[in-house]
C-alpha cells in the first residue's frame, strides 16, 4: 500500500494518491480478516470464524449498496462494479462480485457445519483453500483498474 502510494505521488497522481491509500488498506484488511478465519478454524472457534467472516464480507459490502449497481455504495463492491463496467460487465452484478459474495456464503455455510471440528485431517486444507480462492477473486477489481489505467492514463476520476 505504502509503495503503490509513493509511486503515485512520484507521478504527480495526487488525486489518485488517497483513493488508492484507502483501498489498499480496506483489502489487505479482508484478508486479514480471511486469514483470521484460517486461524480460528485450526482452532474450532466458531464465533471468532463468524466474527472475521462478518467483518470481511461487511467491509466488502459497505453500506448503502444496492445489488449489481453502480452508483450506490462506497466500498470494494462498488469498485468492482466500476472496474467490471470496462470490461463488458455493466448491467447486474460484476463476475468478481457474485464470486465473492457467494465464497463468503460457502464459508459461512462451512462454519456452521462444524467443518473445523471434523476430525478428517482434509477439512482444514479445504477449508483454507476455500479461503485463498476467496483472496483471488477479490484481486480481480484490482488488476482489472490496474489494466484499464494502463490503457487509458488519462481517463478521469469519474470513469475510474
Amino acid at each position: 500500500s505504502h509503495t503503490l502510494v509513493t509511486d503515485l505521488l512520484k507521478l504527480d497522481k495526487m488525486e489518485a494518491a488517497p483513493e488508492a491509500a484507502l483501498v489498499m488498506g480496506v483489502w489487505m484488511h479482508i484478508v486479514h480478516q480471511l486469514y483470521e478465519i484460517t486461524r480460528a478454524c485450526e482452532e474450532n472457534l466458531v464465533s471468532d470464524m463468524e466474527n472475521a467472516l462478518d467483518i470481511a464480507a461487511a467491509l466488502w459490502v459497505g453500506v448503502g449498496q444496492e445489488e449489481g449497481d453502480i452508483d450506490s455504495g462506497n466500498m470494494l463492491y462498488n469498485l468492482a462494479q466500476q472496474a467490471g463496467e470496462h470490461f463488458g460487465q455493466g448491467s447486474g452484478e460484476t463476475t468478481a462480485n457474485f464470486l465473492i459474495l457467494e465464497a463468503f456464503n460457502k464459508l459461512q455455510l462451512d462454519i456452521r457445519s462444524g467443518v473445523c471440528g471434523n476430525s478428517q485431517p482434509d477439512a482444514y486444507i479445504s477449508f483454507r483453500n476455500k479461503v485463498r480462492e476467496v483472496i483471488g477473486y477479490m484481486t480481480i477489481p484490482l488488476v482489472q483498474r490496474l489494466i484499464h489505467h494502463i490503457m487509458y492514463p488519462e481517463s478521469s476520476k469519474e470513469n475510474a
